[in-house]
Formats: C-alpha cells, structure tokens, sequence
C-alpha cells in the first residue's frame, strides 16, 4: 500500500505548481496592463505629434493662398472645409483607437474623445515630469 507520507508529498508537489502557475498569470497580466498603458502613451503622443504637424501644414497653405492672390472668402471657406476635416479626422482617430484597444483592458480608458485623450496626455506627462524632478 501508498504510504501516506508520498501522498502528501505529491500533493504538496501539485498544490506548488497550481500556486506557480496561478501567481505566475497574476504578475504577467499586471506587467502585460503595463505594457498596454506605454504603448497608450506612445501612441497618444504620436497623434498630437500629427495633428501639430497637421496645423503646420494648414498654416502654410494658407499663408500659400494669401501669396498667391486668393481672396478672403474663399480662404475663409478653405479654413471651414480644413477644421471640419481636422474634426473628422481627430473624432475617427480615436474612435479606432478605441476599437483597437485591447478588450480587456478598455474600461481603463480615461478619455472617449479628442479633448479627452489629450487632457490625459497632459495630466500623464505631468505627472511623469514631476516624477523626473524629484529623483
């Protein structure tokens, strides 16, 4: 017969790899949730990034028109078609940012909207800025 003293060690044994495991899965989601807020930040700092650039380039066509002789109403106008464009342009953006952001982690978003997402660029390179200034 099985002495009772190999049953309890294989149980040990068993019960030491299920507390592995387990613990192993909790710490890789945690640094998982992590790496999906870095790529968050990344990104979010990409699209202001474009968006800047986005301006210049605004700024520059009409400075372009004006030289070239466009009158005032038609600049106007190409002003209105350019921000309802940039509007379009921010709105869909972070609506497939959204979309694309890993399900599980998605409640944790902080923003829905253009203006949300950068108050939370801002809020998070503060915080990281003040962090630099006290090491």
């Amino acid at each position: 017969m099985i002495e009772i003293e190999i049953v309890i060690n294989i149980l040990a044994f068993v019960l030491g790899m299920l507390f592995h495991k387990t613990c192993s899965d909790a710490l890789g989601m945690g640094y998982l949730g992590l790496f999906v807020r870095v790529v968050e930040l990344q990104a979010l700092k990409m699209l202001k990034i474009l968006d800047e650039d986005a301006g210049y380039v605004r700024e520059l066509k009409i400075k372009m028109l004006k030289q070239a002789g466009v009158e005032g109403e038609s600049i106007n106008f190409i002003k209105g078609l350019d921000a309802e464009a940039l509007r379009i342009w921010r709105e869909s953006v972070i609506a497939h940012f959204i979309a694309a952001y890993p399900e599980k982690y998605r409640s944790r978003l902080e923003f829905t909207d253009w203006g949300g997402a950068m108050r939370q660029l801002r809020y998070v390179e503060r915080i990281q800025n003040d962090a630099k200034q006290f090491k």
